[in-house]
């Protein structure tokens, strides 16, 4: 499962939409005036606007205030897991 992501601010009304870099969040979830969780869709890497949007129009902007970045590799295993010191071990 995705983690969501949480958005603190000051008067958000129900059914408000968030954007992280002019993509639409999904799940978004207003859980009080001050706190919004949602998804953050897939983007380029790189610092982002985020824009909540409340339903009387009014939004208010936090700029760069999200980071896409691409996962560093991670390595699990290796096969043969021993080689001789000359190299050469495919």
């Amino acid at each position: 499962m995705v983690p969501a992501v949480t958005i603190a601010g000051t008067g958000f009304l129900a059914g408000a939409t968030a954007s992280l870099g002019g993509t639409a969040a999904t799940n978004v979830n207003v859980v009080n005036s001050t706190s919004i969780t949602a998804t953050a869709a897939a983007h380029a890497a790189g610092a982002v606007n985020v824009v909540v949007t409340n339903t009387d129009a009014q939004s208010g902007t936090f700029t760069n205030g999200y980071t896409y970045r691409n996962p560093a590799p991670t390595v699990a295993s290796i096969t043969p897991n021993t080689g001789t010191t000359a190299g050469g071990t495919s």
